[in-house]
């Protein structure tokens, strides 16, 4: 209206924007709406929706605040960095939009962070040492720890993986190896005594960890290294007297070594360092030849118990078979003077390999080692023997083994080297009826059983003559219906009881000269000592071949008679020793000087 009064109008549209929007977009950030290390290490991508044409779009997160790029349907976006992220949980993101008009609007979003996740192996598993010995790999191994709840565990151990779920009340975790997944025998470094453990949470995140957890399941360098058996191996007699000691080596700290000698005791080891010993008593190791196992075990400072050490120990304290064979020596244990003559032959059995040597009192031994056979022998000859008149003679043997055990034996036989005394004839008996000849004689002793008497012809033949039973008793002889015509020769035997012979030659012709042949055959038969030529007129020729065919081992005769006697010693000489020549006899050697003859000074020999 003006002054005047008048009144005009108009109109103007208005256009009245007090308003304006903004928004976060709805739906995870993330597959399970929590950012995990991984993801929060890419950064974090924030939209959301504004007005259109919105002026600007801030958005505010742990105090750090950044502009959006908002397009033009006000649509908009904003990455954050992983520095302006939280370490874990839940913070609040501010979105602030400002329209055209300067109009604002905000929008709060929770958004939860999770960059992080732990696992721990508990000490001590093993049965508290971190160390898995025999009987624990044995029943298997339930390794532990602690997780995230609900994270997944994959525990590596020697090559074998279980893969686990922490507990949702605790986090705790437990992972079983079998038995037959541990390797046995001992791991101190390196991979299979290394426990590997990883661990992913729900969000993702990782996390890992190691235990050393050391696997012992042996007892090492246990050996059995000397013996006090010597050099052979084989535990002799003068060996087990003083007990047998076995020494060895086992792993430091070990508790015992214990050894067992076959059902004869077990017998705990000394241990001092690395090195153990035992001595199995003498009272402990049995007699003969047996073999005996001995079997050795150590146990460790865990408890580890090793495979038994065995070994068979050879015993050997006897010398088996050790004999002589062959029965009583000379047959009735007297050794005559033939029997000493021809030496003496011993024979046995003996362990094989041992040595047996055979000693005589003289001093004279003889050494011989046992063939495969398992048969010895041993030969005297005469002159390493003694002689006597019923003394004793021991002879010891002894055999020593290749094992070094020893045996002996003593063994008594009589030697009787010195006859009876030859048969002197004191006086003969003739026939006076029918045919001639001696039917009888005189002796100096009594006879017995112990004489024999014998009719020999010049034809060498030869007859045993029986004796009337008078005749035993008294120092007659009578002739039992036989006679010993005049030329033949009548012997006369006289056997001692260890079978040594002496015998006397009687030459029956006292009517004319006789010519004495000793290479007669028969006279070979008897060990002459005496011959009597007191009776008859006598030529002879005595060699030393003829005397040693006819005499005793002493290879002497005594020769009676006269000065009517011719007789002709070949190759003979007066003996320069005449010790054993008696009174009215001198003693001649023949030939090599092997034979001798006892001549009565009465007869003058030629040579």
């Amino acid at each position: 209206m003006d002054a005047a009064g008048n009144t005009s109008s108009a109109t103007h549209i208005v256009k009245v924007d007090t308003t304006t929007t903004v928004t976060f977009s709805a739906g995870n950030l993330t597959a399970d709406n929590i950012i995990n290390a991984t993801e929060a290490n890419e950064g974090v991508t924030l939209t959301g929706q504004a007005e259109a044409g919105a002026q600007s779009v801030v958005v505010d997160w742990n105090g750090v605040t950044l502009p959006a790029t908002v397009a033009a349907d006000g649509s908009w976006l904003v990455k954050f960095p992983t520095s302006a992220m939280q370490a874990s949980g839940t913070t609040t993101a501010t979105v602030t939009a400002v329209d055209a008009y300067g109009n604002t609007d905000t929008d709060t979003r929770d958004i939860t962070v999770d960059r992080s996740t732990s696992v721990t192996v508990n000490p001590d598993q093993a049965g508290g040492d971190d160390i898995v010995m025999s009987t624990e790999a044995d029943a298997g191994i339930n390794l532990t720890g602690m997780a995230e709840r609900g994270a997944k565990v994959e525990v590596i151990f020697q090559g074998v993986t279980r893969i686990v779920t922490a507990s949702e009340q605790d986090g705790s975790w437990s992972a079983n190896f079998h038995s037959s997944e541990i390797n046995r025998g001992t791991y101190a470094d390196g991979n299979d005594n290394i426990v590997n453990v990883k661990a992913t949470d729900k969000a993702g995140n990782v996390a890992t960890t190691t235990h050393t957890l050391n696997v012992d399941t042996e007892v090492t360098n246990f050996t059995r290294t000397i013996d006090s058996m010597g050099d052979d191996s084989v535990l002799n007699n003068a060996e087990a007297l003083n007990g047998l000691t076995i020494s060895g080596t086992v792993e430091a700290g070990a508790t015992s070594v214990d050894v067992t000698f076959g059902s004869f005791g077990t017998f705990e080891a000394t241990i001092s360092g690395t090195t153990w010993t035992v001595t199995i008593p003498a009272a402990s190791i049995p007699a003969g030849e047996p073999l005996v196992q001995l079997t050795a075990v150590a146990t460790d400072a865990l408890g580890n118990i090793s495979a038994p050490h065995t070994e068979m120990i050879d015993i050997d304290r006897i010398v088996t078979p050790f004999n002589r064979e062959g029965g009583t020596l000379g047959g009735d244990g007297i050794l005559n003077a033939v029997e000493v003559a021809g030496g003496l032959d011993l024979a046995g059995e003996g362990e094989v390999g041992s040595t047996v040597v055979v000693t005589l009192p003289t001093g004279a031994s003889q050494s011989v080692v046992v063939g495969g056979s398992g048969n010895w022998s041993v030969s005297f000859s005469a002159d390493q023997l003694p002689r006597g008149d019923g003394s004793e003679m021991e002879i010891t043997y002894a055999a020593t083994d290749i094992a070094g055990n020893t045996a002996s034996f003593t063994e008594t036989v009589s030697i009787d080297t010195v006859a009876a005394d030859s048969p002197d004839v004191t006086s003969i008996i003739k026939s006076t009826s029918g045919a001639e000849g001696l039917t009888g004689v005189f002796l100096d002793e009594n006879i017995d059983s112990s004489f024999s008497f014998h009719r020999v012809g010049d034809d060498g033949s030869q007859a045993q003559i029986n004796l009337k039973a008078s005749s035993y008793g008294t120092d007659v002889a009578r002739f039992d219906g036989t006679t010993v015509p005049e030329g033949d020769y009548l012997v006369i035997n006289h056997e001692d009881n260890a079978g040594n012979d002496s015998a006397t030659l009687l030459i029956t012709n006292n009517t004319g000269t006789s010519t004495v042949d000793l290479g007669n055959a028969a006279f070979q038969n008897f060990d002459f000592t005496s011959l009597d030529l007191t009776l008859a007129q006598t030529n002879m020729t005595i060699s030393a071949e003829d005397l040693i065919a006819i005499t005793g081992p002493d290879n002497t005769m005594t020769i009676k008679g006269g000065l009517d006697d011719h007789i002709t010693l070949q190759d003979g000489v007066v003996a320069a020793d005449q010790t054993d020549a008696p009174d009215g006899f001198t003693l001649y050697t023949l030939g090599d000087g092997s034979a001798s003859v006892l001549l009565d000074d009465d007869i003058q020999p030629t040579f």
